[in-house]
């Protein structure tokens, strides 16, 4: 098994899944970083009305800047909540030749790949360590109640 980094960013749908299909160089921020390196890529939690706007706002931009091979999936192919790749920040930047690129900002990356299993994964905002933070498995609501006593004969 490849050992993962220890930093994470969390990304809408379907921008991860184009990040970590090599479709996509560059992640646009509204701010600017100083990290660098090698980090995971987090696939935010669905939200219906986050989808629908990254959806039609994906197939936008693919069609405006005449990006070619990076269909949008179907939702149901997408993981979300989960770590789906790794790639590496070189530079963050103002300007970028990338048809991508929207800015203000942008992360530059490189190698990108994707997991084979995405990783289940509560996510954050920014940078963050996602070790540990693996969501709860959710309790049987029937092994929960406590077993009673029994009553015997009530005659």
């Amino acid at each position: 098994m490849i050992e993962l980094p220890k930093l994470a960013i969390s990304i809408r749908q379907p921008w991860t899944h184009a990040i970590a299909q090599g479709w996509k160089p560059v992640e646009n921020r509204v701010w600017y970083t100083n990290v660098r390196g090698p980090i995971c890529l987090h696939a935010s939690r669905y939200h219906k009305a986050s989808w629908e706007d990254d959806a039609a706002g994906y197939r936008d931009l693919v069609e405006e800047r005449g990006i070619g091979g990076a269909q949008l999936p179907d939702r149901e192919e997408l993981a979300f909540g989960c770590i789906i790749g790794t790639a590496e920040i070189v530079a963050c930047v103002s300007e970028h030749p990338s048809r991508w690129f929207v800015g203000p900002y942008a992360m530059v990356l490189a190698n990108a790949r994707p997991l084979a299993e995405p990783i289940p994964i509560i996510g954050k905002l920014g940078f963050f360590e996602w070790r540990g933070r693996e969501p709860k498995p959710k309790e049987d609501p029937v092994a929960a109640v406590p077993a009673l006593p029994a009553q015997g004969s009530l005659f």
